[in-house]
């Protein structure tokens, strides 16, 4: 009914195993997330080696364009 009437969440629950319990709900759902519209296990695949491979390569083009950015804007 309500907050007064109702029975407390979980009285047996420490917060160690509530925190363990959000943390596999939470890596459930991103695993869930990730997975989303992908049918078979080569396209799982494929989309994983191609998040691996712009995450090696954006990272040092961003880095090397913006020190490029500000050593031009440091010079004028």
């Amino acid at each position: 009914m309500g907050c007064c009437a109702s029975a407390p969440y979980d009285d047996l629950a420490t917060v160690d195993e509530r925190r363990a319990m959000a943390l596999k709900a939470a890596e459930a759902r991103n695993k869930q997330s990730e997975m989303r519209g992908i049918k078979s296990e080569a396209m799982a695949s494929k989309v994983r080696a191609s998040k691996a491979a712009a995450a090696r390569t954006s990272g040092d083009a961003h880095g090397d364009r913006k020190s490029e950015q500000m050593a031009r804007d440091w010079a004028s």
